[in-house]
């Protein structure tokens, strides 16, 4: 299938050079049946850049529990609730030169409905060509795939605080 297709899944993973998904993975995002839209442009004559904006539905994630996100104990996982990209594609008669992206989702963890993850991974930039040497084989035995390159993630997680109100008696009691 051609890139941007309403039902084309997205499948990214950390990758090390060594160790694909050793860190956090995200897999099972469908693209919408909108498809990309498209956000902006500057073309002329076949040259310029597009840029698109693709939502996904579904999904879900995993995160290490060997990583500054966890206790080391339990790996997170969770479902997807909004996932976005991005992209700008520079053309050059007509044809496509490069393209830099920023992945945003959001998802909530399984052991824990109230905490959110927030997770954009940003400087996104494909690998031509496709499929480049030295990175891993396509999975789930796909014939067509990209490959990217990204320099800048940043994950947040939000778990709400307790409401409960305490007065400064109640406080120094459990520490006498």
């Amino acid at each position: 299938m051609s890139p941007g297709v309403p039902g084309n899944t997205e499948n990214a993973m950390s990758w090390d050079g060594a160790n694909l998904g050793a860190q956090w993975k995200v897999w099972g995002m469908a693209i919408e049946p909108a498809g990309p839209q498209i956000v902006g442009s500057s073309m002329i004559g076949g040259n310029g850049w597009i840029a698109y904006s693709t939502n996904y539905i579904g999904g879900q994630f995993w995160l290490s529990k060997f990583h500054a996100w966890s206790n080391g104990v339990n790996d997170l996982t969770g479902q997807i609730s909004g996932y976005n990209v991005y992209a700008r594609v520079t053309y050059v008669g007509g044809v496509p030169q490069s393209v830099y992206s920023t992945a945003y989702f959001t998802g909530v963890f399984d052991d824990c409905s109230s905490c959110t993850l927030e997770y954009v991974i940003s400087n996104v930039a494909q690998v031509w060509p496709a499929q480049g040497a030295g990175y891993p084989p396509l999975l789930c035995g796909a014939t067509a795939g990209e490959y990217y390159d990204v320099c800048c993630i940043r994950a947040s997680i939000y778990c709400p605080m307790g409401a409960e109100e305490s007065t400064w008696g109640a406080i120094k009691s459990i520490y006498r």
